[in-house]
């Protein structure tokens, strides 16, 4: 005994109606752009001191971005998809002067960087001392298992010397969470000593 069953005109209307919406829903959610899914919550608004002694600096970084320490340095990541990037460095600075320093960071980057492409260059202070500051685009390939994702940067740079010592600080992201960082990064770049 076989059954034919049917349902009403108007519930597969609505049926319809409701897949149509659920697709819209999600297919609209693909598309906002990260930096408003990102507003949510970038960062934590607590800021906490992170004792770079061994870098020759101290700096605040935001409680809840992760921090990753290697032998000249430490990354500060943001834990939204790891989309803001801020680095900072100390190096010696082989009795170069801060332009030279500067050029030669420059030519490390565009080696190991795609399409850099500086913007602008300015003097500026980092805690008080001289620096310059570089702004630059840039792009990399992020290898994956069948070929590589292409992603685009913008970033700036603040560099300085005390003592013997360049310390540089970098903020990078991408293109649509540039603006959404940038003051988490001009917050952190403000509080950044440098020590003796």
């Amino acid at each position: 005994m076989s059954a034919n069953f049917k349902l009403p005109g108007y519930f597969l209307l609505l049926l319809t109606i409701f897949s149509f919406l659920t697709c819209a829903i999600l297919i609209s959610n693909q598309n906002i752009p990260m930096e408003a899914r990102a507003q949510s919550g970038p960062t934590s608004s607590e800021f906490v001191h992170y004792n770079g002694s061994k870098y020759g600096m101290n700096i605040e970084y935001p409680a809840n971005w992760n921090l990753t320490e290697d032998t000249s340095g430490v990354w500060f990541i943001s834990p939204v998809d790891q989309t803001g990037n801020i680095r900072i460095q100390s190096e010696p600075t082989q009795n170069l002067s801060l332009a030279k320093l500067v050029q030669a960071q420059l030519l490390i980057s565009k080696a190991s960087h795609k399409l850099l492409n500086v913007t602008s260059s300015n003097t500026t202070i980092l805690d008080g001392n001289p620096a310059n500051r570089t702004d630059f685009k840039f792009r990399d390939e992020i290898p994956k298992f069948l070929g590589a994702d292409i992603v685009d940067y913008i970033s700036f740079q603040v560099s300085a010397v005390k003592g013997d010592k360049l310390y540089t600080f970098i903020y990078f992201s991408t293109p649509e969470n540039y603006h959404l960082f940038l003051p988490i990064a001009q917050k952190m770049l403000g509080t950044l000593k440098i020590l003796e």
